[in-house]
């Protein structure tokens, strides 16, 4: 289910109103950042937030999705108040190699939607994720198999989770256009028509929503997934060549 903004600010002045007349605490689902974003600044608008205890976590510092937490003031919260926990998966590393769209596409098999479950994180190697903790029993009855192989389900405290491997990297790349398809076609060394391709199968996401369109123009902050290739966020923009072309400073993750 795709996440609107106005959905979200629906959903957060419930909450707000949920707690200033209840005096209790409510949780919001997994946010990513665009949507955090939209929560904060929808809070900030709202006089009745005001005296509230505003929160957030993903399961560990810097996650990418994270849980929103209101609370009055005089509430004492912590991490555990998130009702997070943390699932490994356990499978024979000596043969089989996951892969996270594997993961994504199997707690979506399940009938989960996006937003009931966190970060997929690996350390190169092993492979976790954070989901809300009252699917414990489902996933750990449900998850027996991903893709080809069979796999078990481990539940493990939040210390317990793993180095993650950083497999971005900073580079600059020069592209004659700054439309969203010439410059995916750039950074992942594809043609224009296959990013165009992708565009419009529904595979590229900008800003963590859905994008069809390939003449969107890219501005520096912008983030955008393309599933089976990779990830990039436009961190710079350093001008243009001598022919013309504009040269992008990006953070980049391939497949």
């Amino acid at each position: 289910m795709q996440v609107t903004a106005t959905h979200i600010t629906q959903q957060v002045v419930a909450m707000v109103r949920y707690v200033s007349k209840y005096y209790s605490f409510k949780l919001s689902p997994f946010l990513n950042p665009y949507e955090l974003a939209i929560a904060q600044n929808v809070i900030a608008q709202q006089p009745e937030a005001f005296g509230l205890n505003v929160s957030h976590f993903g399961g560990y510092l810097h996650a990418e999705r994270q849980r929103l937490l209101l609370a009055p003031d005089y509430l004492v919260t912590d991490y555990q108040d998130f009702d997070l926990q943390l699932f490994e998966i356990i499978f024979n590393q000596k043969f089989v190699r996951l892969q996270h769209y594997q993961i994504l596409g199997k707690l979506a098999h399940l009938g989960l939607d996006r937003n009931l479950f966190g970060d997929i994180i690996t350390d190169g190697q092993r492979w976790q994720f954070i989901a809300e903790y009252q699917f414990q029993d489902l996933i750990r009855q449900e998850v027996t198999q991903i893709g080809n192989s069979k796999v078990t389900i481990k539940l493990q405290p939040l210390d317990q989770l793993l180095t993650i491997k950083n497999d971005f990297t900073n580079e600059t790349i020069a592209c004659g256009s700054l439309r969203l398809d010439a410059v995916i076609a750039a950074a992942f060394h594809q043609s224009r028509k296959n990013a165009k391709d992708l565009i419009n199968s529904g595979h590229v996401f900008l800003n963590w929503e859905h994008e069809r369109r390939s003449d969107y123009l890219l501005t520096v902050g912008d983030s955008v997934s393309c599933r089976g290739w990779g990830r990039l966020t436009i961190l710079d923009f350093l001008g243009q060549t001598p022919t013309n072309k504009y040269k992008l400073y990006l953070k980049i993750f391939r497949h």
